[in-house]
């Protein structure tokens, strides 16, 4: 686009694009802290459900980004994004110790190809949602209050 070079027309295309990067900046805040706010009400409003299941369990999707030392090659994610997964993971041991009749879980399904993800993921959807799936069908007696990467279990770490 091109503009003429007088002072109010440049001072009024400053404010109009400061204003765009704020929205955005605001909107990205949101969308990250309804990452964190999300699964904590999703929980609570199904709790009472959950409590009357015969083999309760709860998965949360999280990330490698997530973890408390991020792995080599998962740099460069926004940190909005790896804050809200790790305070889903920290939430998941809290679950986990404050639910001991529940399986509690988090689970990074691999890089799924997603609309997020600009669809360059390494797995489908459907692959992606194996492991979740899987661990949410594990016995009574299954592992509670644990990370998984994909089938094998890892450290929150």
């Amino acid at each position: 686009m091109l503009f003429t070079s007088t002072k109010g027309q440049h001072r009024k295309l400053e404010l109009e694009l400061t204003g765009k990067l704020y929205a955005m900046r605001h909107m990205k805040c949101q969308w990250n802290a309804w990452k964190q706010i999300g699964p904590k009400r999703m929980v609570e409003a199904f709790l009472p459900l959950l409590q009357s299941s015969q083999s309760p369990s709860i998965v949360n999707a999280s990330s490698l980004v997530g973890k408390l030392e991020v792995p080599h090659g998962a740099k460069g994610w926004p940190l909005a994004y790896a804050i809200s997964k790790a305070s889903l993971n920290a939430y998941t041991r809290i679950l986990a110790k404050k639910l001991p009749s529940f399986k509690v879980i988090c689970v990074y399904p691999g890089y799924v190809k997603t609309d997020m993800g600009h669809n360059i993921g390494l797995l489908t959807p459907e692959e992606g949602a194996e492991s979740p799936v899987r661990l949410a069908l594990l016995p009574d007696d299954g592992p509670s209050g644990l990370f998984f990467s994909q089938k094998e279990v890892s450290s929150f770490e």
